[in-house]
């Protein structure tokens, strides 16, 4: 129904009542906190996987990036229906603080791994982070809009989305950065040493800033536990199909995943093992790909007005293929030709990537009843992952046998039909189709 003014006559849609624009100004000052604790834990998250990755590489254990995605994506699988159910059992403020004592542990542990090459307590924690994470992510995905008009929505996650990934490709870039300080302290190798030292310190930041996460009460308190674990997830993704619309954007970001896992592996061991680079100039890669991810982000906070914004995704998805078999080409240039034209690739694949993720991600907090959003997106979630770990598991064959290059043009040729098959799916809804098929 629309809003009607003191005389009774319809405030346009684009223009917002006195009461949300009063919500929308005290919402950015609790969003604050959110946003920074999340940037927080992608930076941490991000660096400690990239450290260990190039660590790997670095020490010829190529095949081991592809099974710390394994690793990284199983708690996701395994424990996202406990996490939904958390997100909606008790006031989400109180989760994200107790997922945020956890990073600091945990990566106290890494620290350890990190300097002492300790693989099996590296991957250990690989997988206890990703448990973090899994616990984090629908609590604070669940908060935006208990502080935020569904109007706003998008727009509050297409400035999440551009800080979180800021944090990402600052934890990518500043784990090459740091490994390749040379010398020692103290008999310590100094790279290592600040790496395990900044990620404590991070961690301590992330969990001081946590406390200021606004505090809501549980959205569900009597919601059962999930005992059936990935089974719940399952059925919860089953209990999606009656809305076209919300199963088709599910499916789209599970695909999405898997290109975004599968690319990122192979950025990695293009730039260290096909072209010869070192971890520095391999992780500014990687930095190129998320500086565009931030662009198309904002860019897509701008663009879509109050609609879904699901129209925009067919033209991102094709617009990401293009360029993933763009990257492939990288080869065919000479010299430093080569490195600034795979860069320039990868932003225009990041732009892509960050328009299909703001409205994707914003739906799944929109789409459910607020008694049922913490479900939703833990939902959501789990196929995501089951996206990442599919990467992970390709990853370990092909990289044995195939070229980096190779497979990003193999990347982009398969996802050009994928754009085509969400175009009569994702057409334009008018703002008030948002929610007319909420399950």
């Amino acid at each position: 129904m629309a809003e009607l003014d003191p005389t009774g006559t319809a405030v346009p849609p684009e223009q917002p009542t006195a009461g949300i624009a009063e919500q929308i100004r005290r919402g950015r000052k609790l969003f604050i906190a959110m946003a920074v604790a999340y940037t927080l834990g992608n930076f941490n998250d991000n660096f400690n996987k990239q450290a260990v990755s190039l660590l790997a590489l670095s020490h010829h254990h190529t095949g081991l990036p592809g099974v710390i995605t394994i690793l990284f994506t199983l708690p996701f699988l395994l424990f996202y229906a406990t996490a939904g159910w958390l997100a909606d059992r008790f006031p989400r403020r109180n989760v994200i603080i107790i997922s945020k004592v956890m990073e600091l542990a945990f990566l106290g542990l890494g620290g350890v791994g990190i300097m002492t090459l300790n693989w099996p307590l590296i991957v250990t924690v690989i997988f206890l982070m990703a448990l973090q994470a899994t616990i984090f992510g629908p609590a604070l995905s669940g908060c935006i809009p208990d502080v935020y008009p569904e109007s706003y929505v998008v727009h509050a996650n297409a400035r999440l989305t551009s800080a979180t990934t800021a944090g990402i490709l600052l934890g990518v870039v500043a784990a090459g950065l740091t490994l390749n300080l040379k010398g020692t302290f103290h008999g310590l190798p100094l790279g290592r040493l600040v790496a395990a030292c900044s990620l404590l310190v991070v961690s301590v930041i992330g969990l001081l800033v946590s406390f200021g996460v606004p505090y809501r009460p549980a959205g569900n308190p009597k919601e059962p536990f999930p005992w059936a674990g990935p089974l719940s997830s399952l059925l919860d993704l089953w209990g999606l199909r009656s809305d076209r619309l919300l199963s088709a954007a599910v499916i789209t970001y599970t695909y999405f995943w898997f290109i975004a896992g599968l690319q990122i592996l192979f950025i990695n061991k293009m730039g260290e093992v096909q072209f010869g680079l070192n971890d520095a100039t391999t992780s500014y890669l990687a930095l190129a790909e998320m500086l565009g991810v931030v662009v198309g982000a904002l860019a897509a906070g701008n663009i879509i007005a109050k609609d879904n914004g699901l129209w925009v995704t067919p033209g991102a998805t094709g617009a990401l293929g293009l360029f993933l078999c763009l990257s492939g080409l990288a080869p065919l240039f000479p010299g430093h030709g080569r490195i600034i034209f795979l860069l320039s690739m990868l932003a225009c694949a990041g732009v892509a990537g960050g328009l299909m993720m703001v409205p994707l991600g914003s739906f799944f907090q929109t789409r459910p009843e607020p008694r049922k959003r913490g479900r939703v997106i833990a939902a959501a979630s789990f196929a995501s992952s089951v996206g990442l770990l599919a990467a992970g598991i390709i990853y370990i064959p092909l990289q044995k046998y195939l070229q980096s290059s190779t497979i990003f043009v193999l990347m982009g040729l398969v996802t050009f039909p994928a754009a085509l098959a969400v175009v009569p799916v994702f057409a334009r809804r008018k703002p008030g189709e948002i929610t007319s098929e909420v399950i």
